[in-house]
């Protein structure tokens, strides 16, 4: 098992690599509802393709830290793009949402599978925040 160092050390690559994926499925997009579903899906996608990088984590001691980074790559868009969206006051709704955002990218890592119904709820919440 690697030392602490170096699994924080490889945690902040990993989530610099998949804040850099997001970013980049979204950069082209118009800002708003559209920009947030294709962040959540790229995100997701790259939950999935690293799973055999990041599924020993999640099944070890150092699961809490993982999952407490997973959504983070995620959150900066995912505030802004309420704002955007028309959402007054994103803060409130902010801790909600990223934590689905986890629970999904767990329940994927752990199944192999994507959890659709999941997402779509998720994404059916997201666009409540946006026209409220």
């Amino acid at each position: 098992m690697a030392s602490p160092e170096i699994a924080t050390l490889a945690y902040r690559d990993l989530m610099r690599d998949m804040a850099g994926e997001v970013a980049e499925a979204t950069a082209e997009l118009p800002a708003g509802y559209e920009r947030l579903c294709a962040g959540l899906e790229s995100f997701w996608d790259s939950v999935r393709e690293r799973r055999s990088e990041l599924r020993h984590v999640a099944e070890s001691n150092e699961a809490q830290e993982l999952f407490g980074r997973i959504g983070r790559p995620f959150q900066h868009l995912l505030y802004s793009e309420l704002l955007n969206s028309g959402c007054e006051d994103p803060a409130p709704h902010l801790s909600p949402l990223i934590e689905d955002v986890r629970s999904i990218a767990h329940t994927e890592l752990r199944s192999g599978r994507r959890a659709r119904q999941k997402r779509r709820q998720l994404l059916e919440r997201v666009g409540e925040h946006c026209r409220a």
